[in-house]
């Protein structure tokens, strides 16, 4: 301690008071929607097609953050307000058995047109998204067919028996590049 000029001690400054502040903070969460299922005879089993598409919801949640000499302290909750519920999404499941047979086309080599349309690979596309699914089937081909949903959806006993029946209706010539290895 320093002595005071004046003769006596000099009493200790009182310490700084803290600096305290509470602000509101406010952060949204996303809700996740939930799937509803429905099973549907009239679709081939394994098949899949999305009725309504799901939506997120979101929550708001307000905070009061409070700081003490700069230092953030933990947040507090202070409410929870739904902004938007979500919406689930609705699909439906086929259950009716597929058919593995078709007259006329059963003797063919399908794994090989397989492979050179998509490389053996069921759920893919090309690069326009156009055609879809081992055999390259449009959207258009493939509900002719009786397919539901996308033809690169479906399983693939039911691809294979649907692209027999295209096979039966229009010969080799549904697939101008691959057709011909169908004979192997």
């Amino acid at each position: 301690m320093r002595r005071d000029p004046r003769g006596g001690h000099r009493a200790r400054p009182a310490p700084p008071r803290a600096r305290r502040r509470t602000v509101p903070a406010v952060r949204d969460e996303e809700i996740p929607f939930t799937e509803e299922r429905v099973e549907d005879p009239a679709l081939a089993h394994g098949t899949v097609v999305v009725d309504r598409a799901g939506r997120l919801g979101l929550r708001r949640l307000t905070y009061a953050q409070r700081t003490v000499n700069g230092v953030r302290q933990r947040p507090r909750l202070l409410s929870t307000d739904v902004v938007r519920e979500p919406v689930a999404r609705r699909v439906r499941v086929g259950t009716r058995p597929v058919p593995m047979s078709v007259r006329g086309a059963d003797a063919l080599d399908w794994d090989a047109l397989a492979r050179c349309e998509s490389g053996g690979r069921s759920g893919t596309t090309d690069p326009s998204g156009t055609y879809g699914g081992l055999y390259r089937f449009d959207a258009r081909t493939w509900r002719d067919l009786g397919g539901a949903g996308r033809p690169q959806d479906a399983p693939p006993a039911e691809q294979t028996y649907r692209a027999k029946r295209l096979y039966v209706r229009s010969g080799a010539a549904a697939w101008p590049h691959c057709g011909a290895r169908l004979r192997g």
